[in-house]
């Protein structure tokens, strides 16, 4: 079973990504920005951080 230490780098790999990800989802929203884009862009992130949260749960269940 990989310890919190072993699974480090493969969370801190899934956080760059999952934040570049969101960096192209939310570029064309920023450029063109409304209310209803930034909440959008809100619940986007939302999503992400949720997955996130999943995905290092899973990473340190093993």
């Amino acid at each position: 079973m990989l310890g919190f230490a072993d699974a480090l780098p493969n969370l801190q790999n899934l956080l760059q990504n999952l934040c570049e990800k969101l960096a192209r989802a939310l570029d064309s929203e920023v450029r063109s920005e409304t209310p209803q884009t930034f909440a959008n862009s809100v619940l986007k992130l939302g999503k992400l951080l949720q997955l996130m949260g999943r995905e290092a749960e899973a990473i340190e269940a093993g």
